[in-house]
């Protein structure tokens, strides 16, 4: 789920949207506690029930912010809190296989995501991902 978060914060970024994405539970945490109502946060889990996740999610839900859940469907304690959340459907085994497919599941989900917003800003988002990319490619030659 991480890999998946910062992969998300990165697109977001190239869209002009501030995301933080942390690895860490206590600054996820301490995040969560700077958010405002003007804030989305979104949380990753496949199980929904990490600690660290969900205290996270009710740090931001009490300061206003939205919570945007991605989580396996079923109950769980992270879609009780959240505003809005997407199923993440994988078949996931007792041992995991080093969750290749929730992430893969997960990636789904956010690179949908950024799609929308890319259609929804249209011409800016494409000028900010060209200027970006042209920006990169300076590195690279």
């Amino acid at each position: 789920s991480a890999l998946t978060a910062k992969d998300l914060s990165f697109k977001l970024l190239k869209l002009g949207i501030t995301a933080l994405s942390e690895q860490d539970s206590h600054v996820q945490i301490a995040v969560a506690r700077t958010l405002s109502p003007e804030d989305v946060q979104i949380a990753i889990s496949f199980s929904g029930e990490r600690k660290e996740i969900l205290v996270a999610a009710e740090a931001a839900k009490e300061q206003g912010a939205k919570v945007i859940a991605l989580s396996a469907p079923g109950r769980s304690r992270l879609r009780g809190i959240a505003d809005i959340t997407f199923d993440t459907i994988a078949n996931e085994t007792e041992h995991r296989s080093s969750s290749i497919a929730s992430r893969t599941a997960q990636n789904v989900i956010t690179d949908l995501l950024f799609i929308i917003l890319v259609q929804q800003r249209d011409d800016s988002a494409r000028q900010l991902i060209s200027d970006i990319s042209t920006d990169i490619k300076q590195i690279l030659t």
